[in-house]
């Protein structure tokens, strides 16, 4: 049993190669996610497949406030490799493992990669600037705007191909895409402005490949598609080594500013009990990126007027954490 599973991996990487890995790329980023929580998260982030808004933002989100107040374009690509639960990824890599093989085998493997990795920066794109137009804030995750844009590339070619075969095709990706659109505006919670940019760039895309299909690889093609890898690895590199860093700045921040709300109560009590304001204020440990601030809040216990000064460097904390993850702290 075990012979045959691995005989039937190796066919599969022999046959589709570019399904496999984007597969195994999505697996181990969902696996990464979850370690990433049980590691550092507290409360629902420790459960397995149940990823705080946090979590997901220190992962790779995208959103409108990281990508156009903070400028960062890794998570136009980051993000379309991450998931929000268990179920939002099997979908995903389902769809993917059904579509992927039709579109190798179609249009071949480096229009199948381009197809994915454009459109998917494509939809966040369309996602980011949506919610900003309409709502200002969100985050945006999953690879169903890169699915949607093999449905569009596929949509293309099979409209435009001869024989009964191609018909079915296209009579049973449209249907797809249909399905799915009226479960978007259904369900709640389903990024719509995603799934039709990647539909739409998926279109665009599959009216530039030839109606031939696969065709010769050249110095060009194999080029660009060594660059989109290497770009989409970089996007992901930035998004893993600093993942830690960034949730755990979040989640130490929230605590400290707890502690900052019991110090103030502490010192406004009556009696005052700076003793206690005190233990709060150090009991929280921080990165050393706030370790600045624990500082200012010991020396403002000393002063007169430490209500005033708490209050001060509690809205401070907030002002940086609405600057460094403008998406999540800003309504």
């Amino acid at each position: 049993m075990a012979e045959s599973r691995l005989v039937s991996l190796r066919r599969f990487w022999n046959e589709v190669p570019i399904t496999f890995v984007l597969l195994a790329i999505l697996g181990v980023w969902y696996f990464g996610q979850n370690l990433l929580s049980g590691f550092v998260g507290s409360g629902p982030t420790r459960r397995f497949g149940v990823l705080s808004v946090e979590a997901l933002w220190a992962s790779g989100s995208n959103g409108p406030g990281a990508l156009f107040e903070r400028g960062e374009l890794w998570r136009l690509s980051a993000s379309t490799f991450l998931h929000g639960g268990i179920y939002h990824f099997v979908f995903n890599a389902f769809a993917l493992s059904q579509l992927g093989p039709i579109a190798e085998v179609t249009l071949g493997r480096g229009r199948t990669l381009l197809t994915w990795l454009v459109t998917g920066l494509i939809a966040s794109l369309a996602s980011a600037t949506y919610w900003q137009l309409t709502r200002g804030y969100a985050i945006g995750v999953g690879a169903s705007g890169a699915v949607f844009g093999l449905v569009g590339a596929l949509l293309v070619f099979f409209r435009r191909s001869p024989g009964i075969a191609a018909r079915h095709y296209y009579r049973s990706l449209i249907q797809m895409a249909v399905l799915n659109g009226v479960l978007g505006l259904v369900i709640p919670n389903i990024d719509n402005a995603a799934h039709a940019g990647g539909l739409l760039a998926g279109l665009l895309l599959g009216s530039v490949f030839p109606v031939t299909g696969r065709g010769r690889r050249t110095v060009f093609r194999l080029a660009a598609t060594r660059v989109l890898i290497a770009a989409t690895v970089v996007c992901l590199g930035i998004a893993a080594i600093g993942a830690r860093g960034r949730l755990l700045t979040i989640q130490k921040s929230r605590e400290f500013s707890i502690d900052l709300a019991a110090a103030f109560e502490a010192v406004e009590s009556d009696p005052p009990d700076p003793a206690l304001a005190k233990r709060r204020i150090e009991t929280t440990k921080l990165p050393e990126n706030l370790e600045a601030l624990r500082q200012e809040a010991l020396a403002a216990l000393e002063r007169s007027g430490a209500p005033l000064s708490l209050t001060i460097l509690s809205n401070r904390l907030y002002a940086n954490l609405v600057r460094i993850a403008p998406d999540i702290f800003k309504d």
